[in-house]
């Protein structure tokens, strides 16, 4: 059974966590498994979200690592771990090395922060005004962040290029 899959935008691409083992990419359109990789095992944690970072990176996001993996042509693929800052509760790239992420902080709600790739630090904290951050979404064409929240609100926040 597939959980917590990606669509990538603007391609015919789709990744999916089969039985929480592995990460399949498919082509939807030429209806063809691309690739298989496994996830970290038993070592780390379950795999809190599936994310497309381009239309040929693919990551998935644990508690505190994200495994990216970059396809390439013929089978080969390129992997890279690094370590988050925080236990992420939500993901979203901003760009190809910048990323935000919600995280439980030991306050009453999550923080929403903005960090760079292989960092183990954020650089920009991002106000909630105390709502409850639950999801995020990345909208490249207006450079804008979308926080939705608990109690069905949403937030918007304007990325600058970096």
């Amino acid at each position: 059974p597939f959980s917590n899959f990606a669509i990538c935008p603007n391609t015919n691409l789709v990744a999916a966590l089969v039985n929480d083992q592995s990460l399949s990419i498919h082509d939807v359109a030429a209806m063809r498994l691309i690739q298989v990789q496994p996830t970290m095992g038993p070592a780390f944690k379950q795999v809190r979200q599936v994310i497309w970072k381009n239309p040929i990176t693919c990551a998935m996001v644990y508690d505190r690592q994200v495994l990216e993996v970059e396809i390439r042509e013929k089978g080969q693929r390129e992997i890279a771990i690094w370590e988050l800052p925080r236990a992420a509760l939500a993901f979203a790239w901003v760009g190809e090395a910048e990323f935000a992420m919600v995280s439980d902080g030991g306050g009453k709600v999550p923080s929403l922060a903005l960090g760079r790739r292989g960092k183990r630090e954020t650089h920009t904290e991002l106000d909630t005004g105390g709502a409850w951050v639950e999801s995020l979404a990345w909208m490249p064409a207006q450079r804008t962040l979308a926080a939705f929240c608990r109690d069905g609100s949403a937030r918007f926040y304007t990325i600058p290029a970096r």
